[in-house]
């Protein structure tokens, strides 16, 4: 497979030796390049915030993703420690794809403007220092708050999460899980207080929805809304969709995406 041509992204952050012998392979079994112009794939090395920057940088080569994990869990990578038992070339040759839905993302700023980005983890909201967050959050144009007999939704926020992104912030927020292929996105609120957690619980909804979050009492409150890493000051709202792009990661059939995910959530009873 030294023929095939391949665009190494690794974490800036990690030390040349923790990497070496996993560059060591790569450029043993293919053919490095220094563009992603030229490649067929494109390798990781990091944890999920590294396999995130690469993905915004280079989603628009329409190339799958291997990651190697050099993080923490790395849902999102491969563990080294299976690709020492296995060598690189049958890594990548027996990998599994899978496809991840992103997220289309227009920000309305208080000047009228309109920001459109994307998302492949997650939008969510967050409240500047001492300040908790007010929203009016629209289904497909309907309230969810009239689910509650509320009129607004206050608290630490709300995290609006891909298959993708539901192992990440949502997780820890308590959220459910959903995956890439059955067609649905993850609602998570962050500390609620009205309605509190015991009405108001994560939920999964399909990734068809058009999901609306308004920022209330802006005069008085610090509100942020933000995409993945990118955050929006000034915002007004925040509109998502289902993106018609997708995003594709290739993993070892010995330790599946699917399986880290469901024993990962099935550890902490959800």
């Amino acid at each position: 497979m030294k023929d095939m041509k391949v665009f190494v992204y690794a974490d800036p952050y990690l030390p040349d030796e923790r990497i070496r012998s996993t560059l060591h392979d790569i450029q043993k079994y293919f053919a490095v390049v220094p563009e992603p112009e030229s490649a067929e794939l494109i390798f990781v090395l990091g944890g999920d915030g590294a396999m995130l920057d690469a993905i915004r940088a280079y989603h628009s080569y329409h190339l799958p993703f291997f990651g190697v994990n050099f993080g923490g869990v790395g849902f999102l990578l491969n563990d080294t420690k299976y690709l020492i038992e296995d060598d690189m070339d049958n890594a990548v040759r027996m990998s599994d794809s899978i496809d991840f839905p992103l997220m289309d993302v227009s920000v309305t700023m208080e000047s009228g403007e309109v920001a459109k980005t994307f998302a492949f983890n997650d939008v969510y909201t967050q409240p500047g220092k001492a300040h908790t967050c007010c929203h009016r959050i629209l289904i497909n144009g309907e309230d969810l708050m009239a689910e509650f007999d509320e009129p607004v939704l206050r608290g630490n926020g709300i995290i609006y999460a891909t298959p993708g992104g539901c192992t990440a912030y949502s997780y820890f927020a308590g959220g459910v899980y959903t995956l890439p292929d059955q067609g649905q996105f993850v609602l998570t609120p962050n500390v609620a207080t009205r309605p509190n957690f015991h009405r108001f619980r994560s939920r999964a909804i399909p990734d068809s929805s058009i999901v609306t979050i308004e920022l209330l009492e802006r005069h008085r409150r610090m509100q942020y809304i933000i995409a993945d890493n990118q955050g929006f000051e000034n915002a007004v709202s925040a509109t998502i969709t289902r993106s018609t792009e997708t995003v594709r990661l290739t993993f070892l059939k010995r330790f599946h995406y699917y399986e880290k995910v469901i024993r990962s959530f099935s550890y902490n009873g959800r």
